[in-house]
């Protein structure tokens, strides 16, 4: 009989021990994320913040837009929902209890879409703007340059950035 009580004394030290650590623990967070009109958003960056953390818990919206924020100790939360092409939704004061699971569902506002665009131009090697009348043909230019059999020095101004040649060849200068 003596046994028996210590063994039933046992067993209800050992239950009582167990739903003792049933009610420690994390806490976490659920839900989806869904824009204003209901659609699902995969790809959500989803933040909790809150003094009880060393760093912050991030998740990713799965392809449903359900996203999990695990291993939470109890305590006061900031919850951040970002995404580009959205406003930025954040959500103040979610208090997380022991071992519970709370749903929060976040709906994204359609946000501004921002764009910059940097022209880095360099300085062109030939000055275009004014023209000048003067240059100088050397024989040794003549000589370099592809130009036809007849090596007329007008062919070597052709070629020259922003002369524009006669249609007329009379074979003179």
């Amino acid at each position: 009989m003596a046994r028996r009580l210590i063994v039933l004394t046992l067993a209800v030290l050992v239950a009582a021990a167990a739903s003792a650590a049933a009610q420690t623990g994390d806490g976490s967070l659920v839900g989806y994320v869904k824009d204003e009109q209901g659609g699902i958003l995969p790809g959500v960056t989803v933040t909790a913040t809150g003094t009880e953390l060393i760093r912050p818990v991030v998740a990713i919206t799965d392809s449903a837009g359900y996203y999990r924020l695990v291993n939470l100790p109890p305590g006061t939360y900031t919850i951040t929902a970002e995404l580009s092409g959205f406003s930025v939704s954040k959500r103040e004061g979610i208090l997380i209890r022991a071992g519970s699971t709370f749903t929060i569902d976040i709906a994204l506002k359609i946000g501004a879409i921002s764009e910059t665009i940097s022209v880095v131009g360099e300085t062109p090697m030939l000055e275009v703007s004014r023209p000048g009348n003067l240059i100088t043909i050397v024989g040794a230019l003549l000589r370099s340059v592809p130009i036809t059999s007849r090596r007329i020095w007008s062919d070597a101004i052709d070629m020259t950035p922003g002369v524009n040649s006669r249609t007329v060849d009379t074979g003179g200068g």
